[in-house]
């Protein structure tokens, strides 16, 4: 298990060396906002190509920093996971776009890979975050809160429940 973080919002999670999973992707030659904003640092080629290869890309909310749609364009073998919003606008936009795209309940534990699972957080926002259970090779259980811009809003305290019950936690957020 390893994992790693890139640039404005972007972490990288491996299982067995084989990238399983990426959050909020953005490339450094993909410019959002108009172009009025970019990364500090280029991200590095083997990191760009742990990112295209990846099974699942995770978007926490729909600001073009977070989901950068040139970017996704390069992942597009990629299933997304988004939380369930109310309307599902952009659910449904990334689809007629071509992007295979799961939108998952808000407090659920899922296996993504065979020693990964994720839980994600919705809030009245529409943000969101993941939080990722990765088992080692001796059973340890260590836990990534992964809470990007959203602050844990609408959800501190059931996060810091969770977390409570592991031994590493590594806190990532804005």
């Amino acid at each position: 298990m390893k994992f790693e973080t890139i640039g404005n919002a972007t972490l990288i999670v491996s299982e067995n060396n084989i990238p399983l999973i990426a959050s909020d992707i953005w490339l450094d030659d993909d410019f959002p906002y108009f172009g009025s904003w970019s990364l500090s640092h280029k991200v590095p080629a083997k990191q760009k190509e742990l990112i295209e290869k990846t099974k699942y890309i995770f978007i926490s909310h729909f600001h073009p920093d977070h989901l950068n749609i040139f970017s996704l364009r390069k992942c597009k073998k990629a299933t997304i996971l988004i939380a369930q919003h109310y309307g599902s606008r952009v659910e449904k936009d990334l689809r007629n776009m071509g992007f295979n795209v799961i939108a998952l309940p808000s407090r659920k534990w899922i296996s993504i890979g065979k020693r990964t699972r994720i839980i994600l957080f919705n809030n009245e926002v529409q943000d969101s975050a993941m939080l990722i259970e990765i088992t080692d090779n001796i059973g340890q259980k260590s836990l990534i809160l992964n809470l990007n811009d959203s602050g844990g809003i609408g959800f501190e305290k059931e996060v810091a429940s969770i977390a409570s019950n592991y031994k590493n936690v590594f806190y990532l957020q804005l």
